[in-house]
């Protein structure tokens, strides 16, 4: 069965489990084991998305934000563009393997002649952690 951690605070957990086969056999043939697992990370927690700055720049916006996650580490950070398209986004040190990172990146829009679209354009910032767990933030660029 899975362990469903919804309920639990976020932290590192040692897990004990037991095992017997008593049920199915005589009392002095029976055995029971145990073993201790872990420790596991449970993380509900989304990243949080703060300092977001949008800019028009040369070729496109440019993206700043940065995030944090209090449990886990960082896996890695996405920007959805006005038409909807996703486009991944690295840290400044290239690498997402912790529990802040920060982001600066000019990203290209409008993309291959497309118009761009309405005034404002409204752009989103989605983070995720090793748990899987979403944190966003949205803006405009004016």
């Amino acid at each position: 069965g899975a362990w469903d951690t919804a309920d639990l605070p976020d932290g590192r957990y040692e897990m004990r489990l037991s095992v017997t086969d008593a049920p199915d056999n005589p009392a002095a043939e029976a055995a029971t084991t145990a073993r201790l697992l872990g420790p596991v990370l449970v993380d509900n927690t989304p990243p949080v998305v703060s300092r977001l700055a949008l800019e028009r720049a040369d070729g496109g916006v440019r993206v700043r934000f940065r995030a944090e996650d209090g449990a886990g580490v960082l896996s890695g950070a996405t920007v959805v563009l006005p038409d909807g398209t996703r486009e991944r986004l690295d840290p400044a040190d290239r690498i997402c393997d912790s529990a802040r990172e920060d982001f600066d990146r000019v990203v290209v829009w409008p993309r291959d002649g497309a118009r761009a679209g309405a005034e404002p354009w409204p752009l989103r910032v989605e983070v995720r952690d090793l748990g899987g767990n979403l944190g966003f933030a949205e803006g405009e660029v004016r």
